[in-house]
């Protein structure tokens, strides 16, 4: 897996993943919350590719796109969704367990192969 994120916004987790740390990340769908987490035990910080930061600005307009959908005024979507292109990293892993992390029954059950 690999994920764009602001170095800025995100110095303590890239600091310890630089560290050896082990890593979970959520992944939320806005409109229902429907949400996996992944983890591992382990993941890189690398560089952007090209092609990274417009990458970045689509999902962050598509995420702000949803908000609006779900009742958020336009200037707040856009400010929950921002992302500066220019200040993006990657964090690769591959993922070792993953977990439904869905509201309500099964919450935190851990989905097997």
């Amino acid at each position: 897996v690999r994920v764009l994120l602001s170095r800025g916004a995100n110095l303590p987790l890239i600091e310890a993943v630089m560290k050896g740390s082990a890593i979970a990340a959520t992944f939320s769908r806005a409109r229902d919350h429907r949400s996996i987490q992944l983890k591992s035990s382990r993941a890189s910080i690398g560089e952007v590719a090209p092609g990274d930061q417009s990458e970045a600005a689509r999902q962050s307009a598509l995420l702000a796109d949803d908000l609006v959908e779900l009742g958020y005024s336009r200037a707040q979507a856009e400010v929950y969704a921002f992302c500066h292109a220019t200040d993006i990293v990657t964090l690769t892993f591959r993922p070792e367990r993953v977990f439904t992390q869905t509201p309500g029954p099964g919450a935190g059950a851990e989905l097997q192969r």
